[in-house]
């Protein structure tokens, strides 16, 4: 009977592992990408369509602006946040020093 190996990018004792962490924050960042692309996109082919009196029916309302930059804000935050907590648990720091 085989053994088996424990996956790289479980959850183990509570923590997840650096393979883990690199994995989130990337894939947050490419989905960041593809959201900032689609809102400036967005915005460039509104104001094309002004601009030259295109009937573009396919552009996000307001709203669906907001959502999307909104979307792209918090998966930006994540990812930032995943990679700083990486780059944290390389340095050994724990946190914020202790007030005095």
């Amino acid at each position: 009977m085989r053994s088996k190996k424990p996956k790289t990018g479980r959850i183990m004792a509570g923590r997840p592992s650096e393979s883990a962490k690199n994995h989130w924050g990337a894939r947050c960042l490419v989905v960041f990408g593809i959201l900032a692309s689609l809102f400036i996109a967005n915005i460039l082919l509104g104001k094309a369509g002004v601009t030259f009196g295109w009937d573009l029916s396919f552009l996000l309302s307001d709203v669906g602006e907001y959502l999307v930059l909104l979307f792209a804000a918090l998966f930006f935050t994540i990812a930032t946040l995943i990679r700083e907590s990486r780059a944290d648990t390389r340095d050994g720091d724990s946190g914020p020093d202790p007030a005095s």
